[in-house]
């Protein structure tokens, strides 16, 4: 009868306290990704990526979408703000692969 092979694919009430355990184990130890841990802090600094000059600018020109680049490391603006910066006006020279800073612009 089915009953007889029942057995091979049940679990105990012990079994299954011990995997909520396991489960609830493995939730702590992910977190809610949230949190910045600081053991994350060097990979993200050199993972992500700044908002740079593409090419050498003078005083007064007029940015827009091409006068930007992404490059590593994450040490200057984010990539995400580079849509706020179109349309500023550059108060000082700056040069290709330069970090872009927000105190560049009048």
């Amino acid at each position: 009868s089915s009953d007889l092979n029942d057995h091979y694919h049940s679990g105990t009430a012990e079994y299954f306290k011990e995997l909520i355990e396991k489960v609830k184990y493995v939730d702590q130890i992910l977190g809610l990704g949230e949190e910045i841990l600081p053991s994350e802090l060097p990979a993200r600094i050199g993972a992500r990526r700044s908002i740079v000059y593409r090419e050498d600018m003078a005083a007064g020109m007029i940015v827009n979408e091409k006068s930007f680049s992404f490059k590593r490391p994450a040490t200057g603006m984010n990539p995400f703000e580079y849509e706020s910066l179109i349309g500023k006006v550059l108060k000082k020279s700056v040069f290709a692969d330069e970090i872009v800073q927000i105190s560049d612009f009048e």
